[in-house]
Parts: C-alpha cells; structure tokens; sequence
C-alpha cells in the first residue's frame, strides 16, 4: 500500500488523498487506486489493512474505489461533527431517541465547560463562572467571547493519544488518534487542572489569562 496525493483533473484545482492497494485473489494479485475520503488527517501507513468499497472519484482519473473509514487500521476520524451523510463516513447519529420516542440532543458545548467547573453540585456557581470569564474577554476586546472559548479550546483539543497493551510480561504503548469529543475532553480536563488551586476572582482571571495564551499558541494548556 502507497500513500500519496494527486491533483484532479480541470477546471477543478485541489489536493486529493489516494493511496495504491494491493489486493490479493486466489492466484493474482491486483493493485488498484483508492480515493481516500473525508475532511482531516489520516493514520494510514504502508502496511495498513483497509476495507475498500466501489465508488469513482469523478475529478480522479482511473480512480473506481472508495476506502472505509473506521474498518480495519482506518480508524481515524473527521475533526468536526458530521450531521449528513453520516453512513458514508461511520459517524455515529448526534440525537439520541428515549423511551418516549423524544429525541434528546447532546449536551452543548457550554454545558459541557459549566459542568467541567461544577464543585459539590452547584450548577449556579459554575454557571456564574462561565459568564464571568466571557464578560471579562469582552472587555479585553473580544466581539464574540462565545466563538473565541470554542476556537481557543478547539487549539488545545489534542490529536493523539496513547494506548496500553500487554504483551506477556512487557507492557507496549501504541500511539493513536483520538476521537474529537475525547480530545475535548482531556482539554477540558487540563484547563480544569491548572485553574484548580484558584478560587475566587484569581479563578476567574486565569481561567481568562488560559485562553488568551492558548490563542497565541502559549501556555501550559
């Protein structure tokens, strides 16, 4: 397997991700170009094993397969929540149907940062918090504070990870890409760490001094 990027035939003008597959039949083995799909980094190398389904690239040339994301050594996601088209890329359904046949969205993303500051239960404190720092970047001269937590955290989000494996006796670690919710949440979970020993005004103003740095690509975060 060979991976590498090509550019589409005209008017169009892009990048595109291909990678050569070789797949092995009963007494041949056949090599054919696959376009790889989605929007994002992949985790594919040489001797990764794929799973790869017909479709044309219409722009590619002599490219008739698509790879599948999330089969096989293609595990890594998109970095944005997809809400169409979520089969042709493995991505789970955002509303989740109760018993009641209601459909329940997931928590927003300033719930989750509430809940990330939350102590002993007191939304209202947490909640309070929340409103303060985004007062305190709108006097810094931020116009929207609400997209500028989003972005800022967003930088933090790490992509990789690592994973544990035992082998016999030896225990190996393996690298591997992160789930976008995940990422959020170890971001969310260092921010938390670091503002931890603050209380008070001091809490707010670092919380505040974080996200400033983290725009500027500084910072402990």
């Amino acid at each position: 397997m060979r991976v590498y990027e090509t550019k589409p035939k005209k008017p169009n003008s892009a990048i595109r991700k291909v990678a050569k597959v070789a797949i092995k039949l009963k007494n041949k083995r056949k090599n054919l170009i696959a376009y790889i799909p989605g929007f994002g980094p992949h985790n594919l190398q040489p001797l990764s094993t794929v799973l790869v389904k017909g479709g044309r690239c219409q722009d590619l040339p002599g490219v008739k397969y698509r790879l599948v994301r999330k089969h096989y050594d293609f595990l890594a996601s998109e970095r944005f929540l997809r809400k169409n088209r979520r089969s042709k890329f493995s991505v789970k359904n955002l509303e989740k149907k109760s018993k009641k046949g209601l459909a329940v969205l997931q928590k927003t993303f300033e719930k989750r940062l509430i809940n990330a500051f939350m102590r002993k239960g007191n939304y209202i404190k947490a909640e309070n918090i929340y409103l303060k720092v985004v007062n305190r970047l709108s006097t810094l001269g931020i116009k929207n504070s609400y997209h500028f937590i989003r972005e800022t955290l967003l930088k933090m989000t790490p992509i990789m990870g690592v994973v544990k494996k035992k082998r016999g006796v030896k225990e190996l670690i393996y690298p591997k890409y992160l789930e976008p919710e995940m990422g959020e949440k170890l971001a969310i979970k260092w921010l938390k760490k670091t503002v931890a020993k603050f209380k008070g005004d001091l809490l707010i103003e670092n919380i505040v001094e974080e996200f400033v740095k983290a725009s500027k690509d500084q910072g402990e975060v």
